[in-house]
């Protein structure tokens, strides 16, 4: 007799009248118990239709914490990446995206599934690699160009799923934090780990430097006056003369001074 619980497996084989019947018993109790093993397993909802995604990213963090460090992984947040494009899918009719839809149920099984994943469904919907997380897990189990990646990658991110340079508004938009040195350190941060390890995480480095380059190029929006956007303009081409965007930031500047009012400093 099987008795299935949701916190143990009991059984119990009766005496049965030849072999053949006690080896096909033992057939049928580990085909069953294999099943709830496995049912076990899984996290409440995971058979929900959720993306294959998740399923690799699981086993791709599995891999990192179980391995001797030091472990490479580059290869668990480029899954992070596409698992966070799989959750974000937006359907064409309606612009909702797939986490949106998500029963309460699902939604809080597949979070508890996801370590090393922020997700959100409301106000606004994301799904982010977790900064913290991942960063104490570089720490343990990382090469050195992992440990120094999610260093720079955490300071990057704030609590709010936005960029570090960036700040919540009561509008729409947020705001940039001219003026406040987070934007240059930023910068710096990413050049040095781009030319002490020009093979790792290529393609998220030059995300990450081109998105600062045009935030400073835009000069605009900002959360201060434009005494602080002049000021962030002027010390970030003289603490990187060398960088591609250099002629867009000294004509920005040329623009507050010549014609402030053409292109207003704060968002409006």
């Amino acid at each position: 007799m099987l008795r299935l619980s949701r916190h143990a497996v009991t059984f119990t084989i009766r005496p049965a009248s030849s072999p053949r019947a006690v080896r096909s018993l033992r057939r049928r109790l580990t085909i069953r118990l294999t099943a709830l093993v496995v049912a076990l397993a899984l996290p409440l909802g995971a058979r929900a239709g959720w993306p294959p995604e998740a399923g690799a990213f699981r086993d791709a963090l599995d891999a990192v914490e179980s391995a001797d460090p030091p472990v490479e992984m580059e290869s668990l947040f480029t899954t992070s990446a596409a698992l966070q494009q799989a959750l974000m899918q937006s359907d064409p009719l309606t612009g909702r995206v797939w986490l949106q839809d998500l029963a309460g149920d699902d939604f809080a099984a597949l979070s508890e599934s996801l370590r090393g994943m922020r997700l959100a469904r409301s106000p606004i919907p994301y799904a982010l690699p977790d900064a913290l997380f991942l960063s104490e897990l570089a720490q343990r189990q990382g090469r050195p160009e992992d440990r120094r990646f999610f260093r720079v990658y955490r300071q990057s991110w704030g609590l709010d799923p936005m960029p570090a340079w960036l700040r919540r508004t009561s509008r729409v938009l947020p705001c940039i934090r001219y003026g406040e040195g987070v934007i240059s350190d930023l910068y710096e941060g990413w050049q040095g780990f781009a030319r002490d390890y020009p093979g790792a995480y290529i393609d998220y480095v030059r995300l990450m430097l081109g998105e600062i380059e045009q935030t400073v190029a835009q000069g605009g929006c900002a959360c201060g006056n434009e005494d602080a956007v002049e000021q962030e303009l002027s010390e970030f081409v003289t603490r990187f003369p060398n960088t591609p965007v250099r002629p867009a930031i000294l004509a920005r500047l040329q623009e507050l001074e010549d014609d402030p009012e053409r292109r207003p400093v704060q968002c409006r």
